[in-house]
């Protein structure tokens, strides 16, 4: 049985008209890195240790990478929509 979508639930990116359900929805998310130090070749080397969020993230269309103006509520009923 398919679901159905409610009728306020954006599934169509405003920004390229892909299908959100389709192609996903990805989250960015603001913070600070930490690296890891190290000596090789007698060059300076490093990775990537910790991430510090900063809890300002947003939601954006993964075809097209822009922002989309999505609560987590609705990110949560689009991506229950699959299946």
């Amino acid at each position: 049985m398919k679901k159905k979508t409610p009728k306020s639930l954006p599934i169509i990116c405003p920004h390229c008209e892909a299908n959100l359900i389709e192609k996903g929805i990805g989250r960015g998310e603001k913070g600070e890195y930490t690296y890891r130090l190290w000596v090789q070749d007698k060059e300076l080397d490093y990775e990537a240790d910790e991430f510090y969020p900063s809890g300002e993230g947003e939601f954006f269309c993964k075809d097209c990478g822009k922002t989309l103006n999505l609560t987590e509520k609705q990110v949560i009923k689009i991506l229950s929509l699959q299946n």
